[in-house]
């Protein structure tokens, strides 16, 4: 792929380098009054995105609804229909980012360089490996992986393309390179404390919990507006404690978490943290939830969604997760 286009990163520090060789200082992405203005923005929008995290609560952010398409439709008009209809189906999320995808599609064929439709549609794929277990793996890794390479090709300024493409060299365990990916989007807008949550969850897949609860304070601490913003943190807070033993503390987080925003994975982590202390009815009550949106959830379901290849990640899941799932009545298959 890169005998295509250059490396987007590398073209990113080779601008930043010989700006710094001219004495030029390298562009603000915006002014400390435009950050305001933005910040304010977004708290006006609704945040009702479920994690697959990928719908950015920034420039690309928009207002729930419905979006009608005339004959004559362009680019654009199809990207907001394709983020509304994700929205329109918050309870069925693999449905809505199907739906979405195809609208996206459309978008991508008027316009092969649409940054929105190519971070859109690699956001769809990421909702896709969480919540459709009969996916080909492989296959919607490798699309993402292309798409949020394009994203970053096209326009290396945007922070939503970095975001994606964070997440897609995330899915390949290719840890350095997320992490790289997620600080060139902090630095091209340092307004979105959901990027500080995103290196919070490679902090947890690298087997590092510790480092990924500072992250999330450090997130928390910014006053998140909206459901990504609020309930993706205290999702990684309980995860995080879940790795480290500390299962009060994991309880007490992906309690608020669900709270904020209900799917199967806060409930899968409350069932085995509530078997671990021996809290039988609140681990049953945690079960039937947890069937109810993943009927035939199993260990090696959740192994499937490959989210690392650490050793420390690997043994923290056996040791607490997983031994907790079984007590819990989970199957291994």
């Amino acid at each position: 792929m890169s005998g295509v286009l250059p490396d987007p990163l590398h073209r990113v520090a080779r601008r930043r380098t010989d700006q710094a060789e001219r004495g030029e200082r390298p562009p603000l992405p915006c002014t400390f009054e435009s950050l305001e203005q933005s910040a304010a923005s977004r708290r006006t929008l609704d945040g009702g995105v479920p994690p697959g995290r990928l719908v950015p609560s920034g420039r690309h952010a928009i207002a729930p609804g419905h979006v009608p398409l005339s004959a004559g439709a362009g680019t654009i008009d199809f990207v907001l229909a394709a983020r509304h209809a994700s929205q329109r189906e918050a309870g069925d999320p693999l449905k809505g980012s199907l739906e979405a995808r195809k609208l996206y599609d459309q978008a991508l064929r008027l316009d092969p360089n649409s940054g929105a439709a190519l971070v859109g549609k690699a956001g769809t794929l990421a909702y896709e490996v969480y919540f459709n277990p009969q996916l080909d793996h492989d296959r919607v890794v490798r699309e993402l992986d292309e798409l949020s390479f394009r994203a970053v090709s096209i326009d290396d300024q945007d922070p939503d393309a970095w975001a994606v493409r964070s997440v897609a060299l995330g899915l390949q365990w290719r840890w350095d390179a997320a992490l790289e990916a997620n600080a060139t989007a902090q630095n091209l807008d340092p307004t979105r404390d959901w990027l500080l949550t995103q290196r919070a969850e490679l902090m947890v897949f690298m087997g590092q919990p510790q480092a990924a609860l500072t992250l999330v304070e450090q997130a928390l601490a910014l006053d998140p507006f909206g459901v990504v913003a609020i309930s993706w943190p205290l999702d990684i807070r309980c995860r995080a404690h879940m790795a480290l033993g500390q299962y009060d503390e994991s309880i007490a987080a992906c309690e608020k978490s669900v709270g904020e925003y209900d799917w199967w994975m806060p409930h899968l982590y409350l069932l085995a943290a509530y078997t671990q202390k021996g809290r039988t009815a609140k681990a049953e009550a945690e079960k039937a939830k947890l069937l109810q949106q993943r009927p035939s959830i199993s260990i090696a379901d959740f192994k499937a969604l490959r989210l690392s290849n650490e050793p420390a990640f690997l043994e923290e899941n056996e040791t607490h997760l997983f031994a907790g799932l079984r007590k819990g009545g989970i199957p291994e298959d």
